[in-house]
């Protein structure tokens, strides 16, 4: 015959028991509702943020928002009374990198070439400008054509876009001109002047 004794130390272990097993499946478990993080393993996942540094900034690439990089190269020059949205350069250590980083939705020039030749670099120019398409590519032209660029065929439309290539055969410099509408600054243009070319 069981005594109350004996019942009541037998209900105090299996109390006990459950307790310490629920104790140990939340100590062992990564999460308590579904998908909801523990406050030990958010704590500690917010640590290891902190303590990540910033992305690092890719070797052999300059880029400056509203300003010309360091040393831009001379050969495509800033058009007059225009507003810098980025520039860019990159050498020929640097991975081949995707145009369209800017926020702004700017058109883009050719892409920059996978191989930047050595002594030479990739450089880009995105402004905004209140000049019509016609005047930006006719400056680009006056200005390339006097560093001994010239024209690869006329100016093309496409999409609302007009650009147009430009070519020089002695050491084999490339630059392209795009200009679309702004959609940020009503009656300006966005307009992009970029390429391989000397330093």
């Amino acid at each position: 015959m069981i005594t109350a004794s004996a019942l009541r130390r037998g209900l105090t272990a299996g109390t006990l028991l459950l307790a310490g097993a629920t104790v140990l499946a939340a100590c062992t478990s990564g999460t308590g509702d579904s998908g909801t993080a523990s406050p030990s393993s958010s704590a500690s996942t917010g640590a290891s943020a902190e303590a990540s540094p910033a992305a690092a900034e890719v070797p052999g690439v300059s880029t400056t928002h509203g300003a010309l990089v360091p040393d831009f190269p001379a050969t495509i020059e800033q058009y007059p009374d225009s507003t810098i949205v980025r520039s860019s350069v990159s050498d020929s250590s640097a991975p081949a990198a995707d145009p369209s980083g800017s926020a702004a939705p700017a058109p883009e020039a050719s892409a920059p070439a996978a191989n930047v030749p050595a002594g030479m670099v990739n450089a880009s120019l995105v402004f905004s400008v209140a000049a019509g398409p016609d005047e930006i590519i006719d400056f680009y032209t006056t200005s390339l054509e006097g560093k001994g660029f010239s024209a690869v065929g006329d100016t093309s439309w496409a999409g609302g876009v007009a650009s147009r290539a430009f070519h020089k055969a002695d050491d084999g410099q490339t630059v392209s001109v795009s200009v679309s509408g702004d959609p940020e600054t009503e009656g300006n243009h966005l307009a992009t002047v970029g390429g391989v070319v000397v330093p």
